[in-house]
């Protein structure tokens, strides 16, 4: 058997599944990429609310980095579940 070659034709055009394969990549790309006013808000809105409790609750038990918990939380929702591991610990270890 003959390895399979992709097929060129003038003007550097490909033809075949190759080309078909690039088409999909780029429909699929417009729609992950594609997102609604709607949607956003409602992300924003939620990190908003994620950073403003992560400030209160760290500004209220005397952390010196509240601001930057709270930042952290809005870009990085991950960030939410590292602080209150760190805090239940940090209280843990107070008493």
């Amino acid at each position: 058997m003959r390895p399979h070659r992709s097929r060129t034709v003038a003007g550097g055009v490909r033809r075949g599944s190759a080309a078909s394969r690039d088409d999909r990549a780029e429909r699929e790309h417009r729609d992950i990429a594609h997102i609604t006013a709607t949607q956003f808000l409602i992300s924003y809105a939620v990190g908003a609310v994620g950073g403003a409790i992560v400030f209160l609750h760290a500004d209220r038990h005397g952390s010196r980095h509240a601001t930057a918990w709270a930042i952290s939380v809005f870009f990085i929702p991950l960030v939410l579940a590292i602080y209150f591991i760190r805090a239940y610990r940090i209280g843990k270890r107070r008493g």
